[in-house]
């Protein structure tokens, strides 16, 4: 039986069960990996191939995704899938369990306006990046990788996420560069006692002005323990950060790249503060900073022309 079927590049239209005209295709069932890029494919049914574990859909017509998958153990290795590059509005799974076979899902490049509800579950890593999505993104459900660069999001609904179990988890990543977020909605976020991702990157936004992230500690007993490790800030308009101890976010930072930005100032930590650690890579290149001084105890201050 056929396991690997390259068909891009061709003038297919349609997936059919069965072959019913021209520019229909039937597939072999026992198919793992498929590739029908660049088509002129309008649809997909329940005629994939139920073994399917890698499929390249990308650069077609399609303008919806619905499925309708009846018997779950037989596409339990279903896993990778891409759509990207066509004319998608909306994408719906209406089968239970079926996001949890999934792996990785492709949706980048298309004319979705809003993020698709999934599941909260820990192993997806989802695409959804040079869209139109203008909606609030709950961080709450958030898979464990989300691209959301090149967007149209303005604003957080920041909550702690919570697995099937009923524990809290931080997504690995999610990526919200080139979008339209400001200041105060990004300190809200930076600030939250919510699960928050481990990569944040919110590069080339519209934050503006003086970063102050100063929200109250969150002690780790609790079950909010600071999760952020990876901070990517660079590319926006910030003129100076201040980063105080009780930052709940801060002790846990391991890079933090605020590169390109109008920085004339930075603080990390006041004289008397001796919990906050500082991150091991910190970028501020490309900066108006005129100075380095790591004179504060336990911190590191660059003044600005005016000190």
């Amino acid at each position: 039986d056929v396991r690997s079927l390259d068909l891009s590049h061709n003038l297919i239209a349609a997936v059919q069960a069965a072959p019913t005209g021209l520019g229909t295709f039937r597939f072999p069932w026992a198919l793992q990996n498929l590739n029908v890029s660049w088509n002129g494919l309008r649809r997909l049914n329940d005629a994939l191939p139920l073994f399917l574990v890698q499929s390249d859909f990308s650069h077609n017509k399609l303008r919806n995704i619905n499925l309708t998958l009846g018997n779950i153990t037989v596409v339990a290795r279903f896993r990778d899938v891409s759509v990207a590059y066509n004319l998608i509005n909306a994408f719906e799974v209406q089968a239970d369990g079926v996001y949890r076979l999934f792996q990785k899902i492709n949706m980048s490049s298309n004319q979705l306006t809003a993020i698709p509800q999934f599941p909260k579950i820990a192993n997806v890593v989802v695409d959804l990046s040079h869209n139109r999505i203008s909606s609030t993104l709950d961080i709450s459900t958030v898979p464990r990788v989300l691209d959301l660069s090149h967007n149209n999001i303005r604003y957080f609904a920041a909550s702690a996420s919570s697995s099937s179990d009923g524990f809290t988890y931080p997504p690995d990543a999610l990526l919200l560069a080139h979008n339209l977020f400001m200041r105060n909605s990004s300190v809200a976020l930076l600030s939250s006692r919510g699960v928050l991702p481990l990569t944040l990157d919110l590069s080339n936004n519209q934050i503006r002005g003086n970063l102050s992230m100063d929200a109250p500690q969150v002690d780790d007993d609790d079950g909010d323990a600071p999760t952020i490790q990876n901070l990517d800030l660079s590319g926006n308009s910030i003129t100076g950060v201040d980063i105080h101890s009780n930052f709940n976010n801060a002790s846990s930072l391991v890079s933090l790249d605020l590169s390109n930005n109008c920085l004339t100032t930075f603080i990390a930590a006041n004289a008397t503060d001796s919990f906050l650690k500082l991150p091991s890579t910190i970028n501020l290149s490309r900066n108006h900073l005129i100075a380095f001084s790591t004179s504060r105890e336990n911190g590191l201050y660059i003044p600005s022309r005016t000190d």
